[in-house]
């Protein structure tokens, strides 16, 4: 919401290079490839927990295990 707010104060000095606009969505991409790492990371982590299950009973299951060495 802030860089929104940036970009519209920027956007009412309109005779004012576009250099600042571009930085502020650089770094907006920046951080939407961060947030995607991010999600990857979580998802190879969930995908890895899914393969160490092999239908055991609850307390063999691989994926309860796995939580358990995190906490």
């Amino acid at each position: 919401m802030a860089q929104v707010r940036q970009l519209l104060a920027l956007s009412d000095q309109a005779d004012k290079p576009c250099e600042n606009i571009d930085l502020l969505v650089q770094q907006q991409i920046g951080e939407v490839d961060r947030k995607i790492a991010d999600i990857a990371r979580l998802r190879e982590e969930l995908a890895q927990m899914l393969r160490s299950c092999e239908g055991e009973s609850i307390n063999e299951c691989g994926i309860v295990e796995s939580l358990g060495r995190r906490g």
